[in-house]
């Protein structure tokens, strides 16, 4: 069976969990759209698979620990927004 938008989104959120990138990778495609809209930060857009990569890499270093939650779903067949609540604890740099 295909697997569903939210089955995709929460397969995403615990590998982002665990920081696997490597597995939160693995679930797009390779001209996949991501685009994270952030209260505070603006919004950080990739254009395709290797872009997300790249940052994906780039970010996962900052943190000590974070975590994801979803809080709200609009499902529209071929894409999915989900809300997202974020905890986290910023790695120390001395």
């Amino acid at each position: 069976m295909k697997p569903t938008n939210r089955d995709i989104v929460e397969r995403y959120i615990s590998a982002y969990n665990r920081r696997d990138t490597d597995a939160m990778l693995e679930l797009f495609a390779e001209d996949a759209l991501f685009e994270s809209v952030s209260n505070t930060g603006g919004i950080a857009r990739t254009e395709n698979r290797e872009q997300l990569r790249e940052l994906a890499l780039q970010t996962v270093d900052w943190f000590a620990e974070r975590r994801q939650s979803v809080t709200g779903w609009v499902d529209g067949g071929d894409e999915v927004a989900v809300e997202i609540s974020f905890w986290c604890r910023l790695a120390d740099y001395m």
